[in-house]
């Protein structure tokens, strides 16, 4: 991981994230809603501490750009590109690929 980027450090720096954990649906992995200006942030459960730190700076990329999920709706399909990109720049400040 690289030195300037910890995403469990900028989310201990973060009051307004919050962390849960649970059994999601549909396989999913991370569910990311904004609540009255907090971002929640529910993880399934069993995951890896490596795939965690993954999916977690991916959200808190999201987050930098000024939104939560780039998302049209609930369900809806992501922008084109987007996900993509994240998951460079992750690679990027993580200093490993997936």
């Amino acid at each position: 991981m690289s030195a300037e980027f910890d995403p469990w450090e900028v989310v201990a720096q973060r009051p307004d994230v919050v962390m849960v954990s649970g059994e999601l649906p549909c396989e999913l992995q991370l569910v990311h809603q904004l609540r009255d200006g907090t971002h929640v942030l529910a993880f399934t459960t069993g995951l890896s501490r490596e795939v965690c730190t993954r999916l977690l700076a991916h959200e808190l990329l999201h987050m930098e750009e000024g939104g939560g999920c780039p998302y049209t709706g609930p369900w809806g399909l992501p922008e084109p590109g987007v996900e993509e990109r994240i998951d460079a720049e992750v690679d990027r400040r993580l200093g490993q690929p997936v």
